[in-house]
């Protein structure tokens, strides 16, 4: 059995099919997980991976560039190695981005 080392969770719409495409191939690095980890749901796409290793910048780069400017959503990594979350927020104002501990974990229930 691998041992789980990142978990990567996100949802974002509307998603037009380049930006699937894109997300796919950014993320096909991602090494740990043999299952599917990218999903089509309409015009939603759902990340849901844990493993050892999952190129979330390349992923969100390529999110920025097929996004259009009606797209929301989030992209959560948990790094269990490091004891952090970074929450990756895509808004009107754009993409933002803030990192805590595991431990704090629900001060994002606020936000």
């Amino acid at each position: 059995m691998i041992p789980i080392q990142i978990k990567v969770y996100a949802a974002f719409s509307p998603v037009a099919q380049a930006a699937f495409a894109a997300v796919r191939l950014a993320g096909a690095g991602a090494v740990g997980q043999e299952e599917p980890w990218l999903l089509e749901e309409g015009d939603c796409l759902r990340i849901s991976f844990e493993g050892l290793w999952f190129p979330h910048e390349e992923v969100l780069e390529a999110l920025r560039a097929h996004l259009g400017p009606a797209a929301r959503g989030k992209l959560d990594v948990l790094d269990l190695d490091a004891w952090t979350l970074i929450r990756h927020s895509l808004e009107a104002d754009g993409l933002h981005s803030a990192e805590r501990p595991l431990n704090h974990v629900l001060d994002y229930s606020g936000h």
